[in-house]
């Protein structure tokens, strides 16, 4: 039997982690999606995001089973992890294709790149940006992030790699950014996998249940949410999960959810682990996220999947969804298309709740097919480069 190209992807963060967001997702789908084909092996840390404890009983600097059986994940702790160990690792595994999650990451992309010049590593580099040289993105930490693309740049990393971009928008940012001579292919986020039809909400009219789940930053854009719900003259409930970026923002947040009125309530919930959404967020109605920003929105879609309508920004690439009677996509200098729709959904009756929940879910459920994209992922690998 013929083996499987092997793909050895660094990233950061991985699961059990879930601190990280939309990374975490972005791997986690890629080899769900193309285990079948390839041969995945995930090299990341023990640690999640800004986290200083290792994730419990998973053996560090050793190959084990991915969390979630989609291939293997060698886990380096503090002490494993080193240039050598790391060039050690990838002259074992001989892959056929590295693949970088991250442009911003010294260990798990630099150092990556570093050893693939080595004449005995004979491994194909394709790097995704995963949306961080958008301007929203660059314009937080620039003071950092401006001067680490000047010296990716200047060790010639762009002419040895494929960048990963995930539409337009993005092909346009690494080519400024890296270079107009960069190579860059285009192809969407693979979603999550739809396994199964969860069960539909409970609705009433002129009753409002929201969630929120993302990181608390500026960027993701909470305190827009808060603005319009401190004039909403209904009752609204809101959940606020995910982890907090920003302190300084938060603090402004908390500040303006203790002058709410009191039919709108707020609360903070905490984290919740992926493996646990979907029984945590059964009960609500509709996701809110008024991002700046997003490459891809996996909380988004990830609500399509658990038969969520949402209510977003249309700063993201989920448009139109008025039409498709799958929630709203409203430009976040409309806000009173933002309390048109909040109206809306407050009276809104199960069985239309019902439709719109049936819409996001079968929407969720053909995506991956529909786009051909784990077709399209394997060109990213295997299309012949554009300068050779």
């Amino acid at each position: 039997m013929t083996s499987k190209p092997k793909i050895l992807i660094f990233t950061e963060w991985y699961v059990p982690g879930y601190l990280a967001g939309g990374p975490i997702r972005s791997v986690h789908n890629f080899a769900a999606h193309l285990q079948e084909a390839y041969e995945i092996r995930i090299v990341t840390s023990l640690y999640d995001l800004h986290q200083t404890q290792a994730y419990p009983n998973i053996p560090a600097n050793t190959w084990v089973q991915s969390p979630d059986h989609a291939g293997k994940v060698f886990y380096f702790d503090r002490d494993g992890l080193s240039l050598g160990a790391m060039r050690a690792l990838i002259q074992e595994e001989a892959p056929a294709f590295i693949y970088l999650n991250s442009i911003f990451s010294l260990k798990f992309s630099y150092w990556p790149l570093w050893i693939a010049r080595s004449r005995d590593i004979k491994a194909k580099v394709v790097l995704a940006t995963r949306g961080m040289l958008q301007p929203t993105h660059m314009a937080q930490y620039a003071y950092k992030k401006v001067p680490f693309t000047w010296v990716f740049r200047a060790l010639g990393f762009p002419r040895q790699i494929r960048f990963h971009a995930t539409d337009e928008d993005e092909i346009q940012e690494i080519k400024k950014w890296m270079g107009q001579q960069s190579e860059v292919m285009m192809v969407p986020n693979l979603p999550a996998r739809v396994q199964e039809k969860p069960a539909t909400a409970s609705k009433k009219s002129e009753s409002l249940s929201l969630y929120y789940i993302s990181r608390i930053s500026g960027l993701k854009n909470i305190s827009y949410l808060l603005d319009l719900l401190m004039d909403t003259p209904y009752p609204v409930s809101l959940d606020i999960y995910g982890p907090i970026d920003e302190k300084p923002y938060w603090e402004q947040c908390l500040e303006k959810i203790q002058e709410l009125p009191e039919h709108i309530q707020v609360q903070y919930c905490g984290t919740v682990a992926h493996q646990d959404q979907p029984e945590v967020l059964q009960p609500y109605h509709f996701l809110c996220l008024p991002t700046h920003g997003e490459n891809f929105g996996h909380a988004i879609f990830e609500s399509f999947v658990l038969g969520k309508p949402v209510l977003i920004s249309n700063n993201t690439p989920w448009l139109q969804l008025a039409a498709q009677q799958m929630g709203w996509d409203i430009p976040l200098d409309q806000p009173q298309e933002w309390r048109e729709a909040l109206q809306t959904a407050y009276e809104m009756d199960q069985p239309t709740y019902t439709q719109y929940a049936q819409a996001a879910f079968e929407f969720a459920r053909t995506y991956a097919q529909k786009e051909g994209l784990v077709d399209r992922y394997q060109a990213l690998f295997h299309a012949k480069t554009e300068k050779s």
